[in-house]
Formats: structure tokens, C-alpha cells, sequence
């Protein structure tokens, strides 16, 4: 079996090439860490609002400029639940009208019901 050898020039070398690789600066895209206008989203708190009639419709232009991201929006009145839908102009934010389907959601963190007292 042929004994290979290796000088310690090579071995430190190739260690210091090994140690240089593995601690190259990782990048990362800016809106993970929240650049100065970003907030990453761990700190990004989510939202879900039941009820955007007379109360709700409040909430949602209360929370408009708020650093809360909202992710749905349900009422059991589909013309109010629409307008609402289109006053906020985020077509990603999706639409229920059975609020159970918005409380399964595991994305959201707080939710605002404003419903009348018989629906709570």
C-alpha cells in the first residue's frame, strides 16, 4: 500500500483554504434582517379582521398605516366584505364568509372581530 505524505505547508494550506470557505459571509436578502424601512418578519405581526361593517370598516382604517400586516378579511355580508376587499387595494389579502375558515388559518396572529354583540 503506497504511504502517502503530505508537508505541513500543504495541510496548512488547504486547512486555511477549508477555514477561509466556511467562513465566507453568508448573504442574506435585506428584507429578512428589515432594512430601514423593512420590518422583518419575525417582527411582523399579522392580522385577520372578522366583521368589516360600521365597527370593522373603523378598525381597518385605524390599522391602514399600522406596521400590522392584514392577511384576511370576513363578513357574512358579501357587498360589504367586497368593498372592504377593494378600500384596502391588497388583492392579496383573502376574503371569507364563514369566519371559521379565517380562525384555521395558522399565519395569523391577532384577530379583530367586530361584529355585533348577537354574533360573538
Amino acid at each position: 500500500m503506497p504511504s502517502q505524505t503530505i508537508s505541513r505547508r500543504a495541510f496548512a494550506r488547504e486547512s486555511l483554504k477549508t477555514a477561509a470557505a466556511l467562513a465566507l459571509p453568508i448573504i442574506v436578502p435585506r428584507r429578512v434582517l428589515g432594512g430601514p424601512e423593512q420590518t422583518p418578519p419575525s417582527e411582523q405581526i399579522t392580522c385577520g379582521f372578522i366583521g368589516v361593517g360600521g365597527r370593522g370598516s373603523s378598525l381597518l382604517r385605524e390599522h391602514q398605516d399600522a406596521p400590522w400586516q392584514p392577511l384576511a378579511l370576513c363578513d357574512v355580508d358579501k357587498n360589504r366584505l367586497e368593498a372592504a376587499h377593494k378600500r384596502l387595494g391588497q388583492p392579496a389579502i383573502q376574503t371569507y364568509r364563514d369566519f371559521r375558515e379565517l380562525l384555521d388559518r395558522k399565519d395569523i396572529d391577532v384577530v379583530y372581530i367586530a361584529t355585533p354583540p348577537h354574533w360573538h
